[in-house]
């Protein structure tokens, strides 16, 4: 589900850079400029979301991540973004500027040390220990793709809210 989802927001992505090029130039106000931004933006940061769930699941098998799909869509979203961004003008390509998301690194993901050896008591401490750092990480990472000047409605701020905490008890338990 998550990456049909990601499939869709990809193209999304595409579409939308489609559509903006064949808008004429009369049509191309800042104020159009920016909405077409805001969308991109939100694009990408629902992907980004989507991303970090991915992640969280840690299946490195899965096509998305041997065909590097996020690689190419970031790839992608900075591409478009520099293109509509090109036709601001000065002044509001530096709000444009602000308004850009983060952008995530590559996964990394972190493998046990067969060399310990491992005793009942350490082998449990050990994994209380990873999953706790894992949750910790999730936190981070969720925490630092929030994109307030992004949030818009009520709802959505709500949907950050309970992201965020649903993370922390993670790490609370």
């Amino acid at each position: 589900e998550l990456l049909s989802e990601q499939d869709k927001l990809s193209a999304a992505i595409e579409t939308l850079y489609i559509n903006f090029k064949k808008d004429g130039a009369v049509r191309k106000t800042p104020e159009y400029i920016q909405r077409r931004l805001d969308s991109l933006d939100n694009y990408w940061s629902q992907f980004n979301r989507n991303h970090l769930i991915l992640i969280d699941i840690g299946d490195v098998s899965l096509h998305y991540f041997s065909s590097e799909k996020y690689s190419h869509v970031q790839s992608q979203y900075q591409k478009i973004r520099d293109a509509i961004k090109k036709c601001l003008p000065s002044k509001s390509m530096e709000e444009a500027e602000r308004a850009q998301t983060p952008v995530l690194e590559s996964p990394k993901f972190l493998e046990p040390n067969p060399e310990k050896k491992d005793t009942a008591s350490s082998s449990n401490t050990e994994d209380m220990l990873k999953k706790q750092l894992s949750n910790f990480k999730a936190y981070m990472r969720t925490v630092t793709n929030i994109n307030l000047e992004l949030v818009s409605d009520k709802w959505e701020f709500e949907d950050q809210l309970r992201t965020i905490q649903s993370r922390w008890s993670a790490i609370v338990k």
